[in-house]
């Protein structure tokens, strides 16, 4: 099978705290972070990895984070670029459920939405120090709730499409999975 794996850029984060990339060193300094969302082509329908984050305007009121975007860069233009109908899609993989991975889940309707099943739970009732990053906090529902009826947890490591597998990877989230 000639599965091939392709990063689309969706835009840019301007100032996220290095902190949040470096395990919490470099407080003081802001970088720059690319979100990608990953397209998997070659077997019989399309798969996408880790959707990638809201609308410029709602990151900005619910993070404070600046996203740069082109037009060019929106999610639905980034997929027509690469020949994908979002209704063709029928598996999105979030490898966990922050929200700059899984607000745009709902932009494939008929794909179900695999996460481990530790991570689910996890967000469903996070420690105080990760409420925002699932925003599980007063205000708009966490963006993974809207894909909930569609979602399909796994358990550990296992092979979920002909040549795709998916890998609990605990480090960054107590679910974060890879996928191979």
């Amino acid at each position: 099978m000639g599965l091939s794996i392709q990063a689309l850029h969706v835009g840019t984060i301007t100032n996220v705290s290095r902190a949040r990339m470096t395990y919490d060193r470099g407080y003081a300094e802001t970088a720059a972070a690319e979100l990608l969302m990953f397209l998997i082509t070659g077997g019989e329908r399309p798969v996408i990895v880790d959707p990638g984050s809201a609308t410029v305007d709602e990151v900005r009121d619910r993070h404070g984070l600046t996203i740069t975007r082109r037009p060019d860069q929106e999610p639905l233009a980034v997929l027509a670029a690469a020949g994908i109908d979002p209704a063709d899609v029928r598996t999105v993989i979030n490898t966990h459920l922050h929200w700059d991975h899984c607000s745009n889940n709902d932009l494939f309707p008929n794909a179900r939405v695999l996460v481990q099943q530790t991570e689910l739970r996890y967000a469903i009732d996070p420690l105080e120090p990760n409420l925002a990053s699932y925003e599980r906090r007063p205000g708009p529902l966490p963006p993974w709730i809207g894909s909930l009826g569609r979602m399909q947890t796994v358990a550990g490591d296992q092979e979920v499409l002909p040549g795709i597998s998916v890998v609990h990877l605990p480090g960054h989230t107590p679910g974060s999975q890879g996928s191979w």
